[in-house]
Order: C-alpha cells, then structure tokens, then sequence
C-alpha cells in the first residue's frame, strides 16, 4: 500500500466504518490495478468512466451524484464467478452462491469505501479552498475517550493526515507522533496548538486541525447537519480547532451562519 494513501485510517477516521445504508444511491466499483475497470451504479444511471485512476474514486462519487461506494478487485470477481461457475447448471444456485460471497466481502468494513463526499473534505476543497495556501495539511484528531476529563481511562485515539493541494485532496495518512512530548496528545484540548505546531515543523506545511471526542464525531458523520456538532462542541470546550487565527474564526463563523439560515428555512 502506499503510504501516502492510507484507504484504511481514512475510513476508519472519517467514516467511523460506517455501514452500507439502505436504499441509498451506491456506486459498484470494479477495479483492476490501478484503474477502475467498470462499475454500476444503483440508480439506473449509465457509467461512462472506464479506466478512471483509482484515486478518483471521490471525484466519480460526486459525478454520478452516489452517497456511497463499494469496490472490487478485478480478479476476485473473476475468482468467485469461476467458483460459482463450478457448481453445475443449476442457474439459481450459483447466484446464491455469488450473491452469497458479495455480501460478505460488502460487510468487510476494511473493504468498503463510502464516498468521498465529507464534510471536512468538502468544506476544505469547495469555494474556501481559495482562501487558504496552496498546499497544506489537515489534521482530524479523535480522543476515544467519553470525556476529556475520564482521567482513569487509558487514553486512546485515532487520527489521519489529510493533504490538500490546489484545493483536492492529494494524500493521506497517519501522522507521525513520536517525536512529540508524551503528555501533548492526551492534553490536547489545553494546548491544541502544540500539536499544530509539531505537525507544521515535521511536514514542513501549514496546518489545520480540528479536535474532538469520538463520541461528537461519531454524531458528525451519522447526522444531517455535521457542522452543527462541532460547533456546539466548540462553545462547551469540548472540542478544539487549530489555528485560532481570523480567518479561521471567520470560516467557522460562516459555518455557524449557515447553520442558522438552514434552520429557519426547515
């Protein structure tokens, strides 16, 4: 796997493994390589990208107007028609059969790739991105603790790298943390920009970051109005941005407008 892309942290931060939804518009990926070799999409809609660059699968997702996406390997596909082929002529039973195997590679969080349509993704590579540097990193820190004062519990987290370039997303990854003071992370919510700080000198890029309980994420990435949650957990000190400049407090500010705007034409 290329580091530089790390699919498993990305859905496992982001998407908090988030299932399959039912009824949702879904886009079937098969892919050989590095290409997506064909795909299907749930709603009736022709594809007509073949061959695309794996990579941007995001990109397709926004394309084909989908909420979700799974992916296959070419040749897994292959493997499991082949095996279903070996049954006999018993039509039927090698659709089960087939059927059978797709949905348990579906229900594999590690091999389910929601789409790339995020919030934070969306948020840092829509009209904003003129606003901010060329390139540059953001980080989402999650604390997996109920509460930042549950001091008898063993701290734990998660976090991934995320790297903007010209306003897409280029790359991501786990940060790297060792070098840093021991205390900072579990602390981050005193000193939030400590951590900024060491992400700045090690990647040798501006960064933005945005720290929050597992428990408020989670809400964030099942709920309808994502920006609502931080913002909340923002004015009961919950959670933490980085950095704490104007432009960051007017982006921020612009999301808590919004917020308020689409609440009254509810």
């Amino acid at each position: 796997m290329d580091l530089s892309h790390d699919w498993k942290s990305l859905n496992e931060v982001l998407f908090c493994q988030k299932g399959l939804a039912k009824h949702a518009p879904t886009l079937v990926a098969l892919e050989d390589g590095k290409k997506i070799f064909d795909a299907v999409l749930s709603t009736g809609q022709p594809y007509s990208d073949r061959l695309a660059a794996r990579d941007t699968i995001g990109e397709l997702s926004l394309k084909y107007g989908v909420e979700q996406t799974v992916s296959f390997a070419k040749k897994e596909l292959d493997q499991i028609v082949a095996d279903a082929a070996s049954l006999g002529t018993n039509y039927f039973q090698q659709l089960e059969y087939v059927r059978s195997k797709v949905y348990k590679h579906v229900n594999k969080p590690s091999e389910i790739r929601i789409s790339r349509d995020h919030f934070i993704l969306r948020f840092f590579s829509g009209k904003m991105a003129s606003l901010l540097p060329r390139r540059f990193n953001v980080l989402v820190f999650l604390d997996q603790r109920p509460s930042f004062s549950s001091t008898l519990l063993a701290f734990e987290h998660r976090a991934i790298l995320l790297t903007f370039d010209r306003g897409k997303l280029d790359q991501f990854f786990e940060p790297d943390f060792s070098s840093l003071h021991e205390q900072r992370l579990p602390e981050w919510l005193l000193d939030p920009v400590a951590i900024g700080k060491y992400l700045e000198s090690r990647y040798i890029l501006p960064c933005y970051g945005i720290f929050m309980l597992q428990s408020d994420w989670d809400q964030c990435v099942t709920g309808d109005d994502p920006w609502s949650v931080v913002i909340s957990a923002l004015d009961d000190h919950r959670a933490a941005i980085y950095p704490r400049t104007g432009l960051v407090k007017t982006l921020i500010a612009f999301q808590r407008i919004s917020g308020y705007l689409s609440g009254f034409r509810r």
